[in-house]
């Protein structure tokens, strides 16, 4: 096969040059936002389904970082009020409507 890891040149046509524009994949590795960029064949559809086992770092890892740029409108399901406590002051500072 011809399958193999990518590279930053390769990931560089979706990642848009201001930061606050990315949707954060890993720590090197970002998604532009914008669904309408220059090459209409880099287009992409930016759902995300995180999964992972309990304490895996789904929160921590994805979401905080996700929430802390507040780029966006986020639905987020949180039984037990740790991301609320976590990021909801910051969201309210930052004139979004956070609703529990």
């Amino acid at each position: 096969g011809t399958a193999r890891f990518g590279t930053k040149e390769d990931i560089k046509p979706f990642v848009d040059p201001k930061f606050q524009n990315n949707v954060i994949l890993t720590g090197t590795e970002f998604l532009t936002m914008n669904t309408r960029p220059k090459i209409p064949a880099n287009a992409r559809n930016l759902n995300a389904c995180v999964i992972g086992s309990s304490g895996s770092g789904k929160t921590r890892f994805w979401l905080t970082p996700q929430l802390l740029q507040a780029h966006s409108s986020y639905v987020v399901v949180d039984p037990k009020g740790g991301t609320l406590d976590q990021c909801g002051r910051f969201l309210q500072r930052e004139k979004d409507r956070v609703r529990v």
